[in-house]
């Protein structure tokens, strides 16, 4: 729980989803780890904060159900976190008027030549791109998988500020 203090600093709020790795710690011991700090979990909920809503995808869940039943409200703004760039689970966010969805889990294929198979299973690798009207940033994340290092690739934090509509 040590290495969450400094994220008890930042005076905005923090929200999560899993990813493939925390089920290496199983669920429940990660979200032991978080207690005690002001960090939400927005696993298979949607958490409304101020004019937007937040839609969290759990890592194995299926966004048809998890969206249908959590309800998008096309009157406001829809941000969505979804772990793994799924192509099929994109569209299907993007189907049903997700605006911004949220990613990672690809690493930019972390380490050449690694990072080709990585490139031909997600085309949405890195970046931001648009499906539909929905926007999609891909972050290539702080973090490795595996070796500590990163061939081809760089670590990221991704800052991205939303703006009311005047």
């Amino acid at each position: 729980m040590h290495d969450l203090k400094p994220l008890s600093r930042i005076e905005k709020p923090i929200f999560y989803i899993t990813g493939n790795h925390e089920y290496y710690l199983r669920k429940k011991s990660f979200r032991d780890f978080l207690k005690g700090t002001d960090i939400q979990d927005v696993n298979d909920r949607k958490i409304s904060f101020k004019e937007l809503d937040i839609l969290g995808i759990d890592e194995r869940s299926d966004a048809t159900q998890t969206l249908d039943l959590l309800g998008v409200d096309t009157g406001r703004y829809n941000l969505c976190l979804m772990h793994e760039p799924k192509t099929q689970q994109l569209q299907i966010a993007a189907n049903r008027t997700i605006d911004l969805m949220l990613s990672g889990h690809t690493h930019n294929g972390q380490i050449f030549p690694f990072s080709l198979m990585v490139k031909a299973r997600f085309p949405y690798l890195r970046g931001v791109y648009s499906l539909n009207d929905m926007n999609i940033h891909v972050s290539q994340g702080t973090g490795t998988w595996g070796p500590k290092m990163r061939l081809g690739t760089s670590n990221e934090i991704t800052v991205i500020t939303l703006n009311p509509e005047s």
